[in-house]
């Protein structure tokens, strides 16, 4: 088990009653019968320039491993001046206590009257759970533990950002993004941004929810509970099963606009790909139906209109239909203009490919924890482990006003955006025209593990409802 910088960074955290008493143990055969005392807080803050994590609670224990300054590592117990902590690599040693600041309170120390039955050694993952949850996953580490296997971990992410409120410049606050909008806590409230102001949360999100963020679980559940509907009462359907949308009665055979493919139009064996059955449908869906409306409007204004030009709808390029189906865009038809002794009929299509309101698949970046720089999930040869993915949006420049009125301006990220494959992007790979999912799966696992993460939270952070299936 690693504890990792959290600095957007994902934290592993198990059952803290089991791994705790196994660390005492071992420390007590180690250093001879000492007073160990319990601590109010899980996760530390390097302070010193380079720490030494030695085998005992002393200058005379031997060195077993180190941290750096701004890293932070996990605290099980105190010794004396000394903290029983377990590093990156999986280490458990000692380290001198006035060289760390405490960061995370334990569960224990929480006002959450809702889980008032939780252990005072859980951390604050495991209280995020739900209590049905919970009891399922500690039964499931107890059997795992009877049968000599390691306790499963939760997966939680603690994400952080620059932010200009109030008039004051702020770093590093913890946030959460919900319905679109983004929650900051600075570990004793929580508050919104809004035109450069707080906006406390008297009640909603909590401080816990942001520190422990799971978006991208959440995300997936979702996911898997919808295919899990598909495969229930929609996996049979094929396109003979498309009724008109004015008269309810089945196509007859080749009448449909939708007849562009054969067999069932949900397949999950390759639905991410491009070329899947979904996605040739989805696409067919939505081209029919922008066609059909232009088609209505561009008719309706040849009625009306006292124009000598009988309007039509231009018959667009198929690279244009990807911009339009891949990004927010706007089309704009000109046609009827006379240039000399011709008639122009033209469109022009804007895309917007860096926006708040939609994450697409080429919308994450990926950052080299060591070097925090930023690179495509595509750029050629990117093989890396201490990875996080990032929303692009997040990289952007943002503006505020000061105390005084003044605009101020401000990166919500620290880091280096890859010259080679995001400023010029000529280091991006040769397959990388393939389907994005399909060009991931190839990559290594961290990466993979990054992307998938980063791509689930955004999206799951735009939801503006929860869509609950019930059949009847």
């Amino acid at each position: 088990m690693k504890i990792i910088s959290i600095r957007k960074k994902t934290i592993f955290k198990a059952s803290a009653i089991l791994l705790f008493t196994m660390i005492i143990c071992i420390f007590t055969n180690s250093f001879g019968m000492q007073h160990y005392y319990k601590v109010d807080f899980s996760t530390g803050l390097v302070t010193a320039t380079t720490l030494n994590v030695r085998s005992g609670p002393g200058t005379n224990y031997g060195i077993v491993a180190t941290v750096k300054k701004n890293e932070y590592i996990r605290v099980f117990a105190g010794v004396g001046d000394w903290y029983i902590v377990q590093v990156e690599g999986d280490y458990v040693g000692a380290v001198n206590k006035k060289y760390v600041k405490a960061i995370y309170p334990n569960s224990s120390n929480s006002n959450n009257s809702s889980n008032n039955n939780s252990s005072s050694n859980s951390n604050s993952t495991i209280t995020a759970m739900t209590t049905d949850e919970k009891e399922v996953f500690d039964l499931i580490n107890n059997q795992r533990t009877q049968n000599g296997l390691s306790a499963l971990k939760l997966d939680t992410e603690t994400l952080r950002e620059n932010v200009y409120v109030d008039g004051e410049y702020k770093e590093n606050l913890q946030y959460i993004k919900r319905n679109g909008t983004k929650y900051y806590t600075d570990g004793t409230k929580v508050f919104s941004i809004m035109s450069g102001k707080s906006v406390v949360q008297e009640s909603g999100i909590t401080v816990a929810e942001i520190q422990n963020n799971n978006n991208a679980k959440e995300y997936y559940k979702e996911a898997k509970d919808i295919e899990n509907f598909i495969n229930q009462y929609l996996s049979d359907i094929t396109t003979n099963d498309i009724v008109d949308i004015e008269t309810g009665k089945k196509y007859a055979n080749g009448e449909s606009p939708y007849y562009t493919i054969n067999g069932k139009i949900f397949d999950f064996d390759n639905i991410e790909s491009s070329t899947s059955n979904f996605n040739t449908h989805r696409i067919d869906v939505i081209k029919n139906s922008i066609e059909r409306n232009l088609s209505i409007a561009i008719s309706n204004f040849n009625n009306y209109s006292n124009a000598s030009t009988d309007f039509q709808l231009p018959k667009l390029k198929d690279t244009d239909w990807d911009k339009i189906m891949d990004n927010i865009s706007i089309i704009s038809f000109m046609q009827g203009i006379n240039i000399g002794g011709k008639v122009y009929n033209g469109y022009s299509i804007i895309t917007n490919t860096i926006n708040q309101d939609i994450v697409m698949d080429d919308s994450i970046y990926i950052e080299d924890n060591n070097t925090n720089t930023f690179h495509r999930i595509t750029e050629e040869n990117l093989n890396l482990n201490n990875v996080t993915g990032i929303y692009n949006v997040n990289l952007e420049r943002r503006s505020s006003e000061d105390s005084a009125s003044k605009t101020v301006y401000y990166f919500p990220v620290y880091g280096v955006l890859s010259y080679d494959s995001i400023v010029t992007q000529n280091k991006i790979a040769k397959d990388a025209n393939q389907s994005i999912n399909d060009y991931v799966s190839g990559l290594n696992t961290n990466l993979q593990k990054a992307y998938y993460t980063a791509l689930g939270r955004e999206r799951y952070g735009l939801y503006r409802q929860k869509l609950i299936i019930n059949p009847s």
